[in-house]
């Protein structure tokens, strides 16, 4: 039973490339956080399944709000195959009505790195005090990207209606 291709290509109400993009990098890094958080005798089970939850969340707000199936599958995949060791029976499962396969015969996950950088930084701004929304803006340049920054508004107008309200 392959759920990944069982019913509509998208879940929600439509496809975002950059949630997509979002969820990809943020499955990576927990790959990157559990292994590390498992790895070197620490053992750092509470910030593990912390970081497994923070994933989970992730992916049901990606879900209500648009994200192909397959995108979706493929990281609850991930966090069952990372959850193995704290909850081996349910992780099995999960992975199992997934994929069809055993989750014990398949590798650990490993963190893309391409993944882990950011091609984008947030970027908050305010009018008089009081945050009023965020802007994506590109990295890079000499100055780190802050010349895109400068002089540039909401493409919907709200830091301009900030600056008239007052």
């Amino acid at each position: 039973s392959d759920v990944a291709a069982s019913h509509d290509a998208v879940i929600g109400t439509a496809v975002d490339q950059e949630r997509e993009d979002e969820l990809r990098r943020e499955m990576h890094a927990t790959i990157k956080k559990v292994t590390e958080d498992m790895s070197g005798g620490s053992f750092a089970f509470n910030t593990a399944i912390a970081a497994l939850m923070k994933l989970n969340n992730s992916c049901i707000l990606a879900a209500q709000n648009g994200v192909k199936r397959e995108t979706l599958a493929e990281v609850v995949a991930t966090i069952a195959s990372l959850l193995l060791p704290f909850a081996p029976h349910v992780a099995s499962e999960v992975y199992h009505q997934l994929t069809g396969e055993h989750v014990w015969k398949q590798p650990w996950p490993v963190a893309d790195e391409a993944w882990l950088h950011l091609d984008t930084a947030g970027v908050a701004f305010r009018v008089d005090g009081r945050k009023r929304g965020r802007l994506a803006v590109g990295r890079g340049g000499r100055d780190g990207g802050r010349s895109r920054v400068r002089g540039r508004g909401r493409p919907d107008g709200r830091e301009k209606a900030g600056r008239e309200g007052r």
